[in-house]
């Protein structure tokens, strides 16, 4: 939502109800790319496809190669422009600098990417316990501008035993309509956890080189974890299902927002 730090919520039937006359504004990472250009090579891959797959008896009857009518109006945008502010029009079309254009026409030319922030404050006190005494607050979230950072959630994070000791977000009845078969990511350092491989420190064999110290010897080990079912996952600790956009959703994949499950 425009000169906000929120985002457009899905209404009661997991639809984005824009007003009409309504400006909404969308942001790219990099920039926005020239998407009529991305439909166009889409509509062509799909004639080909069909075009591939008629018989010779149809073979009279050929299949336009025009484009869609609706999206005629191609999408010409400076390269780096990372934010638009287009206006509601009606239905799926929206205005921006004077020209008429489809929603799926504003693409960004990759995906939105995340950052963690640390904030330099420490995090609130739970309890007596002096671990709290030396944790520090993090946030994950999106740079929209210079100073307009819009979070995804909040980290109380303690370096010196690398451990997250809890992670603040909202969670939003809207929320059950998030997006489905968003691809999971590898989770990211995010630019944090230096001289740390911490692929290596989740793996089946450094689980078993640790239990072994703890437990004084390696016979035990054989019981508490194999290669299969028994091993300590990289779980998330703010559930990307919890996040209704695929922006929101990808930032939960960063180490901070992992614990051993």
């Amino acid at each position: 939502m425009p000169d906000t730090n929120q985002f457009w919520l899905p209404n009661d039937h997991g639809q984005l109800e824009i007003p009409r006359g309504a400006v909404i504004e969308l942001h790219c990472t990099k920039s926005f790319a020239n998407s009529t250009e991305a439909q166009r090579a889409e509509h062509k891959e799909k004639h080909q496809h069909n075009k591939n797959r008629t018989s010779p008896s149809n073979s009279s009857n050929h299949s336009s190669t025009r484009p869609p009518h609706d999206i005629s109006n191609i999408f010409r945008i400076a390269k780096n422009t990372r934010t638009i502010r287009p206006r509601c029009l009606h239905d799926k079309s929206f205005l921006w600098q004077g020209e008429k254009y489809e929603f799926r026409q504003f693409i960004c030319e990759r995906s939105t990417r995340y950052r963690v922030e640390q904030l330099h404050e420490k995090c609130p006190a739970m309890t007596d316990d002096r671990t709290t005494a030396t944790a520090e607050m993090y946030r994950v979230g999106f740079n929209v501008s210079s100073n307009r950072f819009v979070e995804t959630m909040r980290i109380c994070y303690e370096p010196a035993q690398l451990r997250t000791l809890y992670v603040e977000h909202v969670l939003l009845p809207a929320s059950i309509h998030f997006q489905k078969s968003v691809k999971r990511l590898n989770f990211s350092k995010a630019g944090y956890f230096q001289g740390f491989n911490m692929n290596h420190l989740y793996s089946h064999y450094n689980q078993q080189q640790q239990a072994a110290v703890a437990l004084q010897g390696q016979q035990h080990v054989r019981h508490l974890f194999d290669n299969n079912t028994l091993f300590l996952a990289r779980g998330h600790l703010a559930a990307k299902a919890d996040y209704i956009y695929a922006s929101q959703q990808r930032s939960t994949f960063n180490f901070f927002n992992a614990a051993p499950q």
